[in-house]
């Protein structure tokens, strides 16, 4: 995860324009490309880390994680339905509102996971 920030904050724009660069993609389109993409990474590494920590926990079987699940969801979608409120009744920009529900959404989804981590070893352990 730290390569992949190292790599995308110092030689974003350089990739970039070496796949992109063609055609109607000018010098510009390269630079708001690199912008996103960084502003991107840090919520790609947080989903990574989330996708480690959910795994055990889907192991347990669905006899001991499914009330749990639920749960889960229910938050989750509880979140999710905050956010798109807020987006609806704000003037807020486009561009901003992916950004925060980018946001929002990946540190709610690490939280979750880091707690059915624990729900995990706490089964394993009993």
């Amino acid at each position: 995860a730290s390569i992949l920030y190292y790599i995308i904050f110092n030689y974003s724009y350089y990739i970039i324009e070496l796949i992109y660069k063609r055609g109607a993609f000018n010098s510009d389109d390269v630079l708001a490309t690199a912008f996103f993409l960084k502003k991107l990474t840090v919520y790609y590494i947080i989903l990574m880390f989330t996708t480690l920590f959910f795994q055990p926990f889907f192991s347990l079987g669905i006899d001991k994680n499914s009330d749990f699940a639920k749960k889960i969801i229910s938050i989750i979608s509880l979140v999710f339905i905050f956010i798109v409120i807020y987006f609806f009744t704000s003037e807020i920009a486009y561009i901003d509102a992916c950004f925060i529900f980018l946001k929002v959404m990946s540190i709610a989804s690490l939280l979750l996971s880091i707690i059915s981590y624990s729900y995990f070893l706490k089964h394993e352990i009993s």
